[in-house]
């Protein structure tokens, strides 16, 4: 099958240049894959970053530029101008390894009703992680992958991250593409918690493959508790536009969700303040709670106020954008 990685990339030319050199070193074969890096306006110099690669590539390398700010967007063009059976997705800041493909791909062809797959998502840390970190956080907290089984096929999502995930491209255009995630800061959307929900709707299954393996590079700015707290908040939006996607609740279920979330904050912060006095330091997690708490209130006030917004969460098609 035929593949095109796609790169949504925005002033990280340095990461960007460490995750192409990894993608040129794939065993696909070369007449069967393709790179497009999409530019989501960066400002340095990540085109002349993606020209020097073109020049040293067996692949081909291809360069576009997305000037609307939203890394949906810049997937979902990547997508429109693929010529790959497969669309892989990954991030600027990652290293793969040279089976990472060769590995992932051939799930498709062995299960055709899988049209989403993904393997493991390893860190490769810039600074030594504190050790509450690697107790509770190796996993969608740092879009990380780890599960230990060899293969999984499943109806379910099995925890496929947009930084480690291969898709089938007949699959993504019927399904509209992802959601919007963040855009200029702010997170305004479930992006391929979105997504995967559209694929199985659509009844596809689902895979993790474990010998196909990528590598996340996780600085320091990552291993803080303020880093976490931000990481909470989005999952509360995200959680948020699911929610309201799937259930379509009425405006006074919506004020209830507000209710039950000022519940659940209070929760959390008795559970932060209580493992603060055992020495606990599950306290971290809990402190981030507060912050998801807060970020699902704010998302249903504005789902019951904001006509145009509850719109946008509801809509499917985003290619057509």
């Amino acid at each position: 099958m035929s593949v095109s990685v796609i790169i949504p990339t925005y002033n990280r030319s340095q990461s960007l240049k460490t995750t192409l050199e990894s993608l040129l070193k794939l065993d696909y074969p070369s007449g069967r894959l393709e790179i497009i890096v999409v530019d989501n306006c960066s400002t340095d110099g990540t085109r002349g970053i993606v020209e020097t690669c073109q020049e040293q590539s067996k692949f081909p390398v291809r360069y576009v530029y997305e000037g609307r700010p939203g890394a949906h967007f810049a997937r979902n063009t990547g997508a429109k101008l693929a010529v790959g059976d497969v669309l892989y997705y990954t991030d600027d800041d990652m290293i793969a390894d040279p089976g990472l493909l060769s590995n992932l791909v051939p799930v498709f062809s062995l299960y055709p009703d899988i049209a989403c797959a993904t393997g493991r998502t390893l860190p490769k840390w810039e600074a030594d992680p504190p050790r509450w970190i690697v107790r509770h956080c190796l996993d969608s907290l740092l879009a990380l992958q780890m599960r230990p089984e060899t293969l999984v096929v499943s109806d379910a999502d099995v925890g496929v991250y947009s930084n480690n995930q291969a898709v089938l491209k007949e699959a993504f255009i019927r399904s509209g593409g992802f959601n919007p995630d963040v855009v200029k800061g702010e997170t305004v959307g479930d992006n391929e918690v979105g997504l995967n929900l559209k694929i199985k709707k659509s009844g596809y299954r689902f895979a993790y493959v474990r010998e196909a393996v990528t590598y996340h590079v996780i600085p320091s700015s990552r291993l803080t508790q303020a880093h976490l707290n931000k990481t909470w908040a989005h999952r509360g939006v995200s959680e948020s536009c699911t929610w309201y996607r799937c259930r379509k609740p009425s405006a006074l279920r919506l004020v209830v969700g507000i209710v039950e979330q000022l519940f659940g904050l209070g929760q959390a912060v008795v559970g932060c303040l209580a493992r603060l006095l055992l020495w606990r330091d599950s306290w971290h997690i809990r402190c981030a709670r507060i912050h998801y708490c807060i970020s699902r209130m704010k998302c249903c006030w504005r789902l019951c106020r904001d006509d145009r917004w509850r719109q946008c969460v509801l809509r499917d098609n985003w290619l057509d954008e």
